[in-house]
């Protein structure tokens, strides 16, 4: 079972200032209809896949946060050592993503990656005319210190969007992030690529 799991009836709730692992499955899920959700944020950021200790690995099965609901904001959290780091699937609207580590220690100097992607975009279902479900999707956003993730240090590729499925089209932006390294400049990279788009990719 998830660690936590949101539905529409938990609507504008907020999962912030613990340290969740250990769990056989995703830690953290948004279920479709759920709306409103912060994880972490200002109020203070997760430790997920990692123990209190903020370095010493303890790994959820599933991935770290699974969003398939919207207007979703997961910012300020530690996200490593789980099978996968942040799923958003497709169905999922408005999402932002920042001032994450995401295959790191919570210091953001540590390998502590995430057995798969950082961050993984599924394939859209098409809706109305081939209109994907997947829109509105901001990982990173460039406003300064703090708000930058780092994604560093996975066994996969850091960002990865789409795959060979249906097409993900819409609003997407990927900006401000250090992707392969810390936030000091230091190397410390993903296995796969950095960021990849797949053919059934657009609007990226």
């Amino acid at each position: 079972f998830p660690g936590f799991t949101v539905s529409s009836t938990g609507d504008n709730s907020t999962i912030s200032g613990l340290y969740i692992y250990d769990f056989n499955s995703d830690a953290i899920l948004i279920n479709n209809g759920a709306s409103g959700i912060t994880i972490g944020g200002e109020s203070g950021g997760n430790v997920i896949g990692l123990t209190t200790a903020g370095s010493i690995m303890q790994p959820n099965a599933g991935y770290g946060v699974s969003v398939s609901g919207n207007e979703t904001l997961i910012s300020l959290n530690t996200i490593s050592n789980n099978a996968g780091g942040i799923e958003i699937n497709s169905d999922a609207k408005d999402i932002q993503i920042w001032g994450n580590k995401i295959g790191t220690d919570t210091g953001g100097t540590l390998d502590r990656g995430n057995s798969g992607s950082g961050i993984y975009v599924s394939d859209g279902a098409s809706l109305n005319g081939g209109d994907s479900l997947i829109e509105g999707l901001l990982i990173g956003t460039g406003g300064g210190t703090g708000y930058s993730n780092v994604i560093a240090g996975n066994d996969d590729d850091g960002i990865h969007v789409g795959g060979t499925g249906s097409a993900i089209s819409g609003d997407i932006k990927i900006q401000g992030n250090y992707i392969g390294m810390t936030s000091g400049g230091a190397a410390l990279g993903n296995s796969d690529e950095g960021i990849i788009g797949e053919t059934s990719a657009s609007g990226v």
